[in-house]
């Protein structure tokens, strides 16, 4: 390896085959520089270490995933000592997060290179495009792509900012390229967030079921499905959904929070109104000083009590320190009274989850997505889901960070939420885009969607945005032209 870097997705990945990782021990991917005299530099040195370090990362998280995977087992596969690794990166995250950074730019300047190497319109580029990013992405660049795409998420808060850059690029580089096939304007920005976002989940689900394989032949559905939103959008699609969003923040302004407050608790521990989460009325029912139940509370108010607080635990603390004890405090009941309806913090967090699930899906069930008029029952499902986000900020944030947090399980539960709200979504819809792609992008656009707003702060803009969403769901489906008379029409 060059001691200047990497130039592909696939090139921190090529030394795998040197060597192997077993319980009893890490075999090294790199040979060690020799020591005393040689000809590099100092700076040549550090260069070639770091991008050991970082071919080794790739590797780790590709045996052992991000949250198991240590420095110990990177400076083993990387052949560097740890006093090496800490000289270079703080900690793990840093060296993770440094790593995702390299492999997202290059994906978008390989991207960005093959898009302006074509010859031929905006369909020509982008097949170009597409071809070039499902190409890296198999074979060894899966495990990059797998960093960067499905392991990302899972490195906790801090990141969801470096997620959200990575994307914003992809979204550019379309958003240009839009631009220029338009005479009459381009697709507002939230509209191609949508977008990419649904692309990410296409490749994301073949990633995480290991049938990486398939994705090189996805590009030409990938681009037939973009290539459904080039129709030059009417003159005032823009101009109107901008306009309806600032109305609808207005309406909602001083209603919702960013984030810190929900049902009536806060995220510093005391209520909207308050009074402190510990020994206070709620349900019907108080609590004493010592936190054990007074009055005529009964199991499903405390249950739903101790849910709740799980939920806001899971995103305000790290889930991994976090304890039964804490979550029995937090609601203001005994851990007595906790055990005897959760075995342990693990039960509790799924049973509220699921509880979370179920509210999600109540919300987008609308009847007429499957007996009536389709594409206004979906307007009309994506704003009630969108004002619940809002509404509460911890299911938001639940979808955007806390569930990849809690494990394995917890993970696997939100991506199958995001596909049955998207099932739910276009499981009456007319023939023509259908099938399991149309579901992946679906639920990637909408889950991207509320990740951006977490990432930024702006849970209560995601009413805003409701309309935009509806766009993206309905376009493959009834066409550019019906999609937008339909997301602009007075409610």
């Amino acid at each position: 390896m060059a001691a200047g870097g990497v130039s592909s997705l696939s090139q921190l990945e090529e030394p795998a085959a040197r060597g192997t990782s077993s319980a009893a021990r890490i075999v090294p991917l790199y040979k060690r520089l020799p020591h005393g005299p040689h000809r590099l530099v100092r700076n040549e040195v550090v260069q070639h270490q770091r991008a050991r370090i970082h071919g080794a990362m790739v590797e780790a998280i590709a045996q052992y995933g991000y949250k198991k995977t240590s420095v110990k087992k990177v400076t083993g596969l990387s052949g560097v000592s740890r006093r090496t690794f800490y000289e270079q990166f703080a900690n793990k995250e840093e060296c993770f997060l440094t790593s995702f950074d390299l492999i997202a730019a290059r994906a978008v300047k390989q991207t960005n290179e093959a898009y302006r190497a074509a010859d031929g319109d905006l369909e020509d580029r982008l097949r170009a495009a597409f071809e070039q990013f499902t190409k890296e992405v198999d074979g060894h660049g899966s495990k990059s792509a797998s960093l960067m795409i499905v392991q990302a998420p899972t490195a906790g808060a801090a990141s969801l900012p470096h997620l959200c850059r990575a994307t914003a690029t992809f979204e550019q580089m379309l958003l240009g390229s839009f631009t220029h096939a338009f005479k009459d304007g381009a697709l507002p920005l939230p509209i191609i967030r949508g977008i990419v976002g649904g692309l990410q989940e296409v490749i994301s689900i073949r990633l995480r079921t290991d049938r990486a394989k398939e994705i090189p032949a996805l590009a030409e559905e990938m681009l037939q499905w973009t290539l459904r939103f080039q129709a030059s959008p009417p003159d005032n699609l823009a101009a109107h959904l901008a306009e309806r969003a600032l109305v609808n923040l207005r309406s909602t302004n001083g209603h919702a929070t960013n984030g810190h407050s929900s049902n009536g608790y806060s995220s510093n521990g005391h209520s909207t109104n308050g009074h402190s989460t510990n020994g206070y009325s709620a349900n019907g029912y108080t609590t004493n000083g010592n936190g054990h139940l007074n009055g005529d509370a009964s199991h499903l108010d405390i249950r739903a009590r101790l849910l709740e607080c799980v939920l806001r635990l899971t995103v305000l603390e790290d889930y991994g320190e976090l304890s039964a004890l804490q979550i029995a405090d937090e609601a203001g009941v005994s851990i007595d009274t906790f055990l005897e309806l959760f075995e342990n913090k693990q039960e509790c967090f799924t049973a509220a989850f699921d509880a979370m699930s179920d509210e999600l899906l109540r919300v987008t069930a609308d009847p007429e997505l499957v007996a009536g008029d389709w594409p206004r029952a979906v307007r009309h499902a994506i704003g009630a889901l969108m004002q619940h986000l809002a509404n509460h900020p911890f299911h938001a944030r639940m979808i955007a960070t806390g569930a990849y947090a809690a494990g394995p399980d917890a993970i696997e539960r939100n991506y199958e939420l995001a596909h049955d709200i998207a099932t739910l979504l276009t499981e009456g819809a007319p023939e023509g885009a259908g099938g399991t792609f149309a579901v992946d992008g679906v639920a990637g656009a909408i889950w991207h969607t509320v990740r951006c707003q977490v990432a930024g702060e702006q849970i209560q803009r995601l009413p805003a945005l409701a309309d935009y969403v509806a766009y993206v769901v309905l376009t493959p489906f009834i066409g550019a032209e019906a999609a937008a008379e339909l997301v602009t029409e007075d409610d």
